[in-house]
Formats: C-alpha cells, sequence, structure tokens
C-alpha cells in the first residue's frame, strides 16, 4: 500500500507506547501531537536529513512539506528520509501544498488564471490547472504515488489581489474559485494521487469583520455542496501563545478551533515559536543576555568609526585605483557598511528582526565586499591594517547591536512568562520555548502541531516533550485570559527601539 492508513497509523501507539497520538479529523488518520516542518529543510544538507530521519524513527509519524520549500529540495528530502529509514510508509501522513510559483515557471504557460504577483520572482496561482501540475511534481520529488493530504497554499493572495483591484463582488470570485479548486482536489481523490484535501491560511483566523479574512465556515458549506462524503479534511493556520485568535476570535459565538471540531476537521498549527504580534516579530525563544550592557552612546561612537574608517579606504584604497568614476561608486557601495548599520539601527527593530537582518543580509554583505575589496589592496602593511580594523569595527557593532536588543527583548519575555506562570502551573525552570509548545499542544482542537527541527538534538528535546502527559485541555476561556494579560506586553517604552 502507498499511503497512510487509520489502521497502521494507529498502531504507531503499540510502537511509541510513550506518545501520543490523535485523529486528524474526519481523515481518521492517526497523527503525533507534533509534526515536522519541513520549511527551510533541504535534503542537500546532512543536519536536516538526518534531523527529519531521527524524527520519524523517534515516532514523529506526520511530515508537512511544500512545493515551494527551499524550491523542492524539502519535498526531496522528505522521499529520502522515508526510504532511508525504512518506517513504513502506510503509518506516516504525508502533507503537501501547492499554490506558490516562481514568475519564470509561469512563462511556460500564459493560459493560466487567478494569478497573484508577490515580488519580481515569486507568484501565486490558484487555477486547478496548475494546482494539478503541482501534485504531479510534488509526487515526483516526494517519489510517492499518493500524498496523504493536499493543502492549497496561502490562497488569501488572490482575495488581497481581487480586493485590491476594487471587485465589486470580490469575495463571491473568491470562493467561486475555492469551489472549482474542491472540485478538481475531489477528481484527484478519485484518481488516487491524493487521500484529502484543505488549505492553508494565514488568514483563516482573522476576525469576521476584517475584509481579507478567509472565511473557514464557507469552506465547509462548498465541501458540503460537493458532496455528503466529501474529502475536505484538514486546515492549517499559525497559533501560538501571542497569536491566539484561533481560540478567541469568534464567528456565530464560537472560535475557528471549535467549528473545525464541529465540522470534524483535522487542524495543523504552524508557527509555534514565531508570533507576529502589533506589526513585530517577536522569536518566542529566551535570550541569553550579556553581562555588558551597552549604551546608546557607545552604539553611536561605534557608527562613527565605522563611517570614519570607511572614508579611509575609499580616500586611500579605493580612490587610488586606476578606475572609472561609476566603477569607483559600484565598489564603494558594494563594501560599504555604514547603511547597512543605520538599517540594523532602525527604530522599527527588535532583536528578532535585527538578527534576521543580520544572519541574511548584513553578514553575506561583509563577506562580498571584502571579496571585491581584496584585489585592489596593496601589500603595504598600512592597507591591510586598514582594512581589518575597518571589518573588527564593523563586527563590533554587530554586537553591540546584538546586545543592545537582547536588553530590550528580555522584559518582554519575562513578563510573558509571568502571565503563563499565572495561569498554569510549570516548572520554574521551563524556558518560553517549551512553554510556548507545551501550551499549543495541550490546547483542545489542535490535532498536531507544526515544528521545523532541523537538527537532531531539536528533534530530542520536541519529542521529550511529546513524551510528558498532557495534564491540561486549554479552551477558548484560558486563551481569552490570556490574551488579556498579554494585551499590553508590548507597552510603548518598550516597541520604541530609536536609536
Amino acid at each position: 500500500m502507498s499511503f497512510a492508513t487509520p489502521l497502521d497509523t494507529q498502531s504507531c501507539h503499540q510502537d511509541f507506547p510513550n506518545l501520543e497520538y490523535s485523529p486528524l479529523g474526519r481523515t481518521n488518520l492517526y497523527v503525533s501531537n507534533a509534526g515536522l516542518g519541513t520549511y527551510r529543510m533541504s535534503y542537500q544538507n546532512s543536519d536536516h536529513l538526518n534531523a527529519a530521519k531521527k524524527s520519524l524513527l523517534a515516532g514523529i509519524n506526520l511530515i508537512d512539506t511544500s512545493a515551494n520549500y527551499m524550491d523542492g529540495d524539502a519535498e526531496i528530502l522528505v522521499g529520502q528520509a522515508l526510504r532511508e529509514t525504512g518506517v513504513s510508509r502506510e503509518k506516516v501522513v504525508i502533507v503537501s501544498k501547492g499554490g506558490y510559483v516562481l514568475k519564470k515557471d509561469l512563462s511556460s504557460d500564459t493560459s493560466y488564471q487567478f494569478i497573484s504577483h508577490l515580488d519580481d520572482v515569486m507568484s501565486h496561482c490558484l487555477d486547478p490547472k496548475f494546482i494539478r501540475s503541482q501534485i504531479q511534481q510534488s509526487l515526483a520529488r516526494l517519489d510517492l504515488t499518493c500524498i496523504d493530504v493536499y493543502l492549497i497554499h496561502n490562497p488569501e493572495y488572490y482575495l488581497k489581489t481581487l480586493l485590491r483591484d476594487s471587485k465589486e463582488n470580490a469575495h463571491d470570485l473568491f470562493y467561486s474559485v475555492i469551489q472549482s479548486l474542491f472540485e478538481c482536489l475531489e477528481e484527484e481523490v478519485k484518481k488516487g494521487t491524493i487521500q484529502y484535501y484543505g488549505v492553508s491560511s494565514n488568514h483563516f483566523p482573522y476576525p469576521d469583520f476584517h475584509d481579507e479574512k478567509v472565511d473557514f465556515l464557507r469552506c465547509v458549506s462548498i465541501a458540503n455542496s460537493l458532496s455528503d462524503s466529501h474529502h475536505f479534511g484538514v486546515i492549517q493556520f499559525p497559533f501560538n501563545v501571542l497569536e491566539s485568535e484561533a481560540a478567541t476570535a469568534k464567528v456565530n459565538q464560537r472560535s475557528l478551533l471549535a467549528h473545525a471540531q464541529d465540522a470534524s476537521i483535522g487542524v495543523l498549527t504552524n508557527r509555534v515559536f514565531n508570533a507576529y504580534y502589533q506589526d513585530t516579530f517577536i522569536h518566542l525563544k529566551n535570550v541569553l543576555v550579556e553581562r555588558e550592557i551597552y549604551s546608546l552612546g557607545e552604539i553611536e561612537t561605534c557608527f562613527e568609526d565605522v563611517s570614519n574608517l570607511e572614508n579611509m579606504i575609499f580616500n586611500k584604497i579605493i580612490q587610488s585605483q586606476n578606475l572609472e568614476k561609476a566603477q569607483v561608486e559600484q565598489l564603494f557601495n558594494q563594501f560599504s557598511m555604514t547603511g547597512v548599520i543605520h538599517g540594523l539601527m532602525d527604530s522599527k527593530q527588535n532583536y528578532d528582526t535585527f538578527r534576521n537582518a543580520l544572519l541574511l543580509y548584513a553578514i553575506p554583505k561583509v563577506e562580498i565586499g571584502l571579496d571585491l575589496l581584496l584585489p585592489y589592496v596593496e601589500e603595504s602593511d598600512s592597507h591591510k591594517e586598514l582594512l581589518v580594523s575597518f571589518y573588527q569595527m564593523v563586527n563590533k557593532c554587530f554586537e553591540i547591536l546584538s546586545s543592545y536588543y537582547k536588553t530590550k527583548k528580555e522584559p518582554i519575555i519575562d513578563q510573558l512568562k509571568t502571565n503563563i506562570f499565572s495561569k498554569v502551573e510549570l516548572s520554574p525552570h521551563e524556558t518560553l520555548s517549551s512553554m510556548a509548545f507545551s501550551l499549543v499542544r495541550q490546547t483542545v482542537g489542535v490535532d498536531s502541531v507544526l515544528v521545523g527541527m532541523r537538527h537532531t538534538d531539536y528533534v530530542e528535546s520536541i519529542v521529550t516533550q511529546c513524551e510528558s502527559k498532557k495534564l491540561y485541555q486549554f479552551d477558548d476561556v484560558f486563551w481569552n485570559d490570556l490574551q488579556l494579560m498579554n494585551k499590553n506586553i508590548l507597552t510603548d517604552k518598550q516597541k520604541e527601539n530609536t536609536i
């Protein structure tokens, strides 16, 4: 058999008696409390592959992936992990998604409809023809003949496009596309390429008055209109200790989690450690604050030192070269770090946005700039010393800013932990991340919490937490109380990061 079955997935509890498995809504497939999320995982990274294999061998029997994760490399990783572990295919629930597309891939078929252009590289497409092709490509990368659950990935992009274009009947048009997709996916079920389907949307938990909300009840109504025995079986959305709208926002006096239970729809949650709260990104993890606390004055002094050294490099090294004016400007712009550091000092930064910008942009720019500058550096000691001094000062700026933002995040984390401790009896040694996972895992209506476990030690940590028995059943009342307590967690003082 080449797909997960209710009987085989239920038998996972016999293999791993310390883990809990629960039915994923109407699919009746039993899934572990934690699922492996493969966003930013690639088969080309041995750590990622080893983590995926370890999670399967440790009893994690749900893997969530997508056609666009690492350009398809995540799906290849899933297939490879299944093959190399030898874990029974019938015991593992594979979830994949489709909707995102590189613009260059759209050019091969200009007949696609329902397209949203997201940026210069990425687009989004809800055309059933495109989704069919995505399923076939995902099956090939996964090396499978059937995907257990296939989700439409972030369809809200098309709703936003319709609203932006001022379509009078934007919502009716949007749900007509959803209906055509559901009809298409029912056909795929009959073909045997998928078992069940659903929707992954960041906008499911939005309040009822929000124009861009994806209406879960309307999706259920569409599925019911197709057949009493439809295969719309799973939804996915963000849910964490700060983004708790799935339990707190009410439609017809019931939450999204409650409505999903009413309809026997399985629930997968994502972003358990990454909250977007009050227009701020917060990584729900403790920070280690260095003993040395830097002042604003030291940050400004360091920035001035970088600027002075940069001007010296420009005057003594770059301008001494026999280069055209345009070449000089280009070289200077490529190695210059003052603009980058100034951006890291932006008033909207917090530690988590700073860290992302540092890792994804600032540090790579340092490496590129150094490679470009080295051919113009003479053998003289003065040139080398100047270059070393410059990059040492840049690194010092990074260290000072990191420490500064950590000190600003620490009171937010402490207050959040205090709020949780006031509601739940937990060990005082619990980290914020373990608390965040524990609360969502023990929430009524959540079937599996997706976690991006890219390293084996992380897998061990999550599995250990899953082995502890559930002591609570957190309901909408609990989450409403916690939401009220967290309402002012980002005080005006904490939100001010002006440097």
